[in-house]
């Protein structure tokens, strides 16, 4: 826009056809304003003094794209206004479509949203993120800000839902989701958690397979931290796997893991069958007492490990790995021929001493297998990761 005197705007193309046309500084001011502004030297000081007309001052109701399109017309700066009368019809569309889009439908159930739905307390649906026994996980934005909401599926989770909040409320570390309020919609419990990444670990090693020898050391140092700071706190995960840990981009460089899904953290102690099967500890049932203990959460970090090692789905077994170790004398097999030479001794020690109870160890001695501790252990990426956090880890 150009011109000297504030009684007229001028918006000049740029480009195209190079016309001009002539928006009234009296026009855009009666639309601000609601009274024609005569008065050339005041019509100055509004300009000035608000740098530019604002309609939403006296229409109540007024879209932001409206406000934006008036503003930006009547700037006081001519080299800030709006440049062409492409820009000009451009911002103009917008305003059209802010006035004719549909109003917005608010779901009163979050349990049933889907993409493009909006939900209580301001939340856009982004998508759905996935369904599980207890809750449903919808990725959703509100501010310009995306987060997760952990939405229980029916009364009876509410309890487990509120029992994870209280967890992830004692938990502070960056390996580990945060979780941000905790809000009841349509008699739901629904977690507002932290984003632990665009995908899982889960996701990564189906899509990139197995992480190098570099990434794999941060890897296995991020959740060695994560599970450090629970046992520090006295928390307890219980199922720990590559499907409950996001993988959070910091740079372009530099990924984080971040552990997620605390729903088992309050589950009976003497529960032992809650988890996942082949990331759970076989031999929790000969524990006397019949007890969840940390060994356990161990467990399910070492078969964590073992997977981000050698690919997705590749988890370690005892004897011909049809039997149930726990009803067996079989011996843990290990796929060590495809562990990097340069790290295979020290990775089967540790695997070894990790995977194995106690009791397995003493025989393992016996039978001739390599010290379980000591040996090779500062020179394997692993074991470096879990020398770090001693004691607590391992």
């Amino acid at each position: 826009m150009t011109g000297s005197s504030p009684a007229n705007l001028v918006i000049r193309a740029s480009a195209g056809s190079g016309k001009t046309f002539r928006l009234s500084n009296h026009y855009l001011a009666l639309l601000a304003t609601g009274v024609p502004t005569s008065n050339p030297t005041e019509l100055a000081k509004i300009l000035r003094e608000k740098k530019g007309l604002s309609i939403s001052s006296v229409l109540d109701g007024a879209g932001p794209k409206l406000e934006e399109l008036i503003q930006w017309s009547t700037h006081p700066d001519v080299l800030t206004r709006i440049g062409s009368v492409e820009d000009f019809l451009t911002l103009l569309d917008d305003v059209e479509d802010e006035l004719t889009a549909p109003a917005e439908a608010v779901v009163v159930d979050p349990l049933h949203a889907k993409r493009g739905d909006h939900l209580e307390h301001g939340f856009l649906v982004d998508r759905v993120l996935g369904q599980g026994a207890t809750a449903t996980a919808l990725l959703v934005t509100k501010d310009d800000k995306q987060n997760v909401l952990k939405v229980a599926r029916n009364e009876d989770n509410n309890v487990r839902l509120h029992e994870e909040a209280d967890a992830l409320r004692s938990l502070y570390s960056e390996f580990i989701v945060a979780i941000e309020d905790e809000l009841v919609m349509h008699g739901r419990t629904v977690l507002v958690l932290q984003k632990a990444g665009d995908k899982t670990l889960a996701a990564q090693l189906r899509s990139d397979g197995v992480p190098t020898l570099e990434m794999l050391a941060r890897y296995g140092d991020d959740l060695l931290s994560a599970v450090a700071h629970l046992e520090r706190r006295g928390v307890a995960h219980r199922d720990i796997k590559p499907d409950n840990i996001g993988i959070r981009s910091l740079t372009k460089q530099r990924n984080q893991l971040v552990l997620f899904d605390f729903s088992l953290a309050r589950a009976p102690l003497d529960n032992v069958r809650v988890g996942t099967a082949g990331y759970t500890d076989p031999f929790l049932v000969n524990r006397k007492p019949v007890r969840w203990d940390l060994a356990a959460e161990r467990y399910s970090v070492g078969v964590t490990l073992y997977e981000m090692t050698l690919g997705e789905g590749v988890l370690p077994q005892w004897g011909d790995g049809k039997s149930d170790p726990a009803l067996t004398e079989d011996e843990l097999v290990l796929d060590a021929e495809k562990f990097d030479p340069s790290v295979r001794e020290g990775l089967v020690e540790f695997f070894l001493t990790t995977l194995q109870s106690p009791h397995r160890r003493v025989l393992a001695r016996r039978r001739g297998r390599p010290p379980q501790a000591g040996r090779g252990c500062a020179r394997t990426l692993l074991s470096q990761a879990s020398a770090r956090h001693r004691p607590g880890v391992f």
